[in-house]
């Protein structure tokens, strides 16, 4: 009897707290329900999704590899939007580190414009094209207004390569996709 006693016991105990806890989980579900997500916030995980769903899982160099992608909004410098690809060298290389960060650069813009000789005017419209696409609702990324949105994008978002090689070194290079830079 006395078993069964504490056995009820440890049940209606484990029974309250259980639901104690689904009641917390509910608490914090109905919370987040009310937060907003902006666009920024969207467009920050779409276009990390997809640099390492896209560039990352597709980069082919026989002594380096690239690692996971971070976007990051930094408001306090003048509102950058800053893209973020480590990438890792092994062996001997036969160019420099900045050439290595280079052609990690240059990549990113090849695939995501689909372009190897286009001139610099083309290849902005791309990559303007490609950031409205990130940051706009599905149904509006081809209109005036996105397209519009993109080319602001492209002034204030720098895309940078850090690269380490074998002896921990580290070089980082970047491209702020101006004119100059594409």
């Amino acid at each position: 009897m006395k078993a069964s006693t504490s056995l009820l016991i440890a049940l209606a105990l484990g029974v309250f707290c259980t639901q104690s806890a689904v009641a917390e989980q509910r608490q914090v579900t109905k919370m987040l329900q009310k937060e907003p997500v902006s666009m920024l916030d969207w467009g920050i995980m779409r276009l990390e999704q997809d640099i390492a769903n896209g560039v990352v899982a597709d980069f082919r160099h026989p002594n380096m590899v690239l690692g996971k992608p971070k976007v990051i909004y930094l408001p306090n410098n003048d509102h950058q939007i800053s893209i973020n690809i480590p990438a890792f060298s092994s062996g001997s290389q036969s160019l420099s580190a900045t050439a290595l960060c280079e052609q990690v650069i240059d990549y990113f813009i090849r695939h995501k414009t689909l372009m190897h000789s286009f001139s610099t005017e083309k290849r902005a419209e791309a990559l303007a094209s490609y950031l409205s696409s990130m940051f706009s609702h599905v149904g509006q990324a081809r209109s005036e207004e996105a397209l519009e949105m993109g080319k602001q994008l492209l002034r204030t978002t720098e895309l940078n390569v850090i690269l380490v090689t074998d002896d921990q070194t580290t070089t980082d290079c970047s491209s702020t996709f101006s004119q100059g830079d594409i």
